[in-house]
């Protein structure tokens, strides 16, 4: 229980309920369900909190915008993606309406609703709305403002996840060189921004410059001391680097450091231990250990099929353990399976329009 928010409770019924500290109230205590982990109810009393709020308020009033926000996050969170860009474009158009088109405020809404349009996959929708967002953050604040880089990472993001590395590896470039004024080279703000950089070079095939930025990332999680879930995905993301390059000797540790982390931190029937399990597959195929390979896909198939993965993670775990097995019936079927899969997700990501719905907020 939080008795303070119990106190608040009693004192606002005592007041007899004024609706704005009713709505007000509810807004709180969706905050502490999103702190809780219990999304579902964070939504249910965020909707709660926004009704009330346009009842309470008047039209159009500013306050209204900052439960929308609220609320088109937590929607979000469901997966309820459709619901969520409708509430949080509603509040981008009363921050437009009250504020105008450069205020800061208006950027954050922006920056929400295009992040969220990244997650849906309409990336031609999401860079215009993320670059609009950046410029006004540049124009109020100048180009070393830590929310600057904020908005040049999320542009940076949606770019590279459409194809634009060029323009990605100068956002994250941005972000880095902000960061690193403001904070010093080795503050852990910078790692998700050496983490994005390197994504964009073993992307564009420069494995070589992506290892030393995922070696940085590392020094950054290590010098914190205990061990913590980005460490294990530092120690990942190196030995990606490394056997892309054809250094499965240095690969593999990596890759073992990782799987131990994620067990200890998340249990050895994670879904997330599939990725070190298919890169230690994959090293064991280059250095001609098929037995090993095996075992390593099938541990991956298990948790992918049990787990929350997509159908893309799914097929490349069957298709490791095809190859594995040298079975070239199953091979060549997880491999079309896998191809189907990589297919079907670009097709949507090119061909999904944004949602029309104007579901009330």
């Amino acid at each position: 229980g939080r008795p303070w928010l119990e106190a608040a409770e009693a004192a606002i019924a005592r007041a007899g309920a004024p609706p704005r500290l009713v709505a007000q109230l509810a807004l709180t205590r969706g905050t502490m369900a999103m702190v809780d982990g219990n999304i579902a109810r964070a939504v249910a009393l965020y909707r709660e909190a926004l009704g009330r709020a346009v009842d309470a308020l008047p039209a159009g009033d500013l306050r209204i915008a900052a439960f929308c926000t609220n609320l088109g996050i937590a929607e979000q969170s469901a997966g309820e993606y459709d619901a969520a860009a409708a509430t949080l474009q509603r509040g981008l158009t009363l921050r437009e309406a009250a504020l105008g088109p450069t205020h800061p405020d208006l950027a954050s809404s922006l920056l929400a609703l295009g992040q969220l349009e990244v997650v849906r996959g309409h990336l031609d929708v999401a860079v215009p709305v993320l670059t609009r967002a950046l410029t006004i953050r540049r124009q109020v604040w100048g180009d070393e403002h830590p929310d600057v880089a904020a908005a040049w990472t999320s542009l940076g993001s949606a770019e590279r996840q459409r194809g634009d590395l060029a323009a990605a590896r100068h956002a994250h470039e941005e972000a880095i060189r902000i960061w690193t004024k403001a904070l010093g080279p080795s503050h852990p703000t910078l790692a998700p921004a050496l983490t994005n950089l390197g994504t964009v070079e073993l992307q564009a095939g420069n494995a070589a410059v992506a290892e030393a930025l995922f070696r940085r990332v590392l020094a950054i999680h290590q010098a914190r001391g205990k061990p913590h879930p980005s460490l294990a995905t530092s120690w990942l993301n190196l030995g990606d680097a490394r056997r892309v390059q054809g250094a499965c000797r240095d690969a593999v540790p990596a890759y073992q450091q990782a799987l131990a982390l994620r067990t200890e931190l998340l249990g050895a029937e994670h879904v997330e231990l599939q990725f070190p399990l298919v890169g230690l597959g994959e090293c064991a195929l280059t250095n001609h250990a098929p037995a090993a390979a095996r075992d390593y896909f099938a541990r991956a198939v298990v948790l992918a099929e049990h787990g929350d993965a997509t159908a893309n993670e799914r097929a490349t775990a069957r298709f490791g353990l095809a190859r594995a097995s040298a079975d070239p019936v199953l091979a060549d079927a997880a491999f079309a399976e896998s191809t189907d899969a990589t297919l079907r997700a670009e097709r949507e990501r090119r061909h999904r329009l944004p949602s029309a719905s104007s579901r009330a907020c």
